[in-house]
């Protein structure tokens, strides 16, 4: 019973500098509440020129938008960051991302969650795609952290793999592919971008 609300951040086809205009390729919007200045903030990937992504915050009085840019071309930490989760935990933010195509990255966003600190920690070190880990989506279960993510290999689906561990910041303990049932070990040829309570 979805109902449609309408585009909650608009695109901007007058500024070919925009994030926003279309030919800048956006995708994978998460959305987190932030309770100490009561607004809903948006960060966004966008592939730019040169195909070099980069991150893109938003921020909205309302989940339905409009949302307005207050971040733009954000390279947390000086990273390449490719697909990404936003996350919170007793009201502090992170963001994991894939540091593209070398390793997955639970970095802290400050505290109105438009930008990052400098504490993060590296996870899953990979040779090579299709080894490397990305789209992860990450949720809390009894105490415990849980992170699924992809392998890497262009638009083809790949098997998923599920880890946990005691805390965000590792140590992250791989427990397999989740989709026990799928014959062509391709995540029923789909890709988890998010996990969320119903």
């Amino acid at each position: 019973n979805w109902k449609d609300e309408g585009i909650i951040c608009a695109p901007q086809p007058d500024d070919l500098n925009s994030p926003l205009h279309p030919n800048a390729k956006m995708d994978r919007p998460h959305i987190l509440y932030n309770e100490l200045t009561k607004t809903f903030v948006m960060w966004m990937k966008v592939m730019g020129e040169r195909n070099i992504q980069y991150m893109v915050v938003a921020t909205s009085d309302k989940i339905t938008g409009p949302y307005e840019l207050v971040n733009k071309k954000l390279h947390p930490g000086g990273m390449n960051s490719g697909d990404f989760d936003l996350f919170e935990d007793d009201g502090k933010g992170y963001i994991i991302f894939e540091r593209v195509h070398k390793d997955m990255i639970v970095m802290e966003l400050t505290d109105d969650y438009l930008d990052v600190t400098v504490n993060y920690s590296v996870h899953f070190p990979r040779k090579c795609p299709p080894f490397v880990r990305e789209a992860p989506a990450v949720f809390k279960k009894d105490g415990k952290f849980y992170m699924f993510t992809s392998g890497t290999t262009a638009k083809f689906p790949t098997p998923s793999e599920v880890a946990v561990s005691d805390t965000i910041h590792g140590e992250w303990k791989v427990l397999g592919d989740p989709h026990i049932n799928d014959k062509k070990h391709t995540s029923f040829d789909s890709q988890i971008s998010c996990v969320f309570k119903v």
